[in-house]
């Protein structure tokens, strides 16, 4: 999974998006036209997302992909320890697709530049 922190990627670090809008708005340059896109696409995620961003980007919300989400459900269950990642059946034969789906209950969905991402309600 490669990150460059821009809308598209797999996952996004709220914080580091609030970060990199608040460095081009400060520059003294001009902004480049990817750097348009990016402030416009924050402000376009700013209208569709609920609550206070900021609230949510000191709380370390992350926003994952629709086309990534599957995988991230995968490795959440890995990282609490639901599942051993090196185990064999029955952990090999988990439905992946419809454990997502059941997981976003507790995210929220929002679609920013022709994206879509969940994030974690708090």
């Amino acid at each position: 999974m490669f990150n460059s922190n821009d809308f598209g990627d797999d996952t996004l670090d709220l914080g580091d998006l609030i970060e990199r809008e608040e460095e081009i708005l400060d520059a003294d340059d001009a902004p480049s036209d990817d750097d348009w896109a990016f402030i416009r696409s924050m402000k376009e995620l700013r209208s569709e997302f609920y609550g206070d961003l900021d609230d949510h980007a000191r709380n370390g919300a992350t926003l994952i992909h629709e086309r990534y989400f599957e995988e991230y459900a995968q490795e959440l269950a890995e990282s609490i320890g639901a599942i051993d990642p090196d185990a064999d059946w029955p952990a090999n034969r988990i439905d992946w697709e419809a454990a997502a789906e059941d997981l976003k209950i507790d995210y929220t969905e929002f679609d920013v530049s022709g994206e879509t991402y969940y994030t974690r309600d708090f």
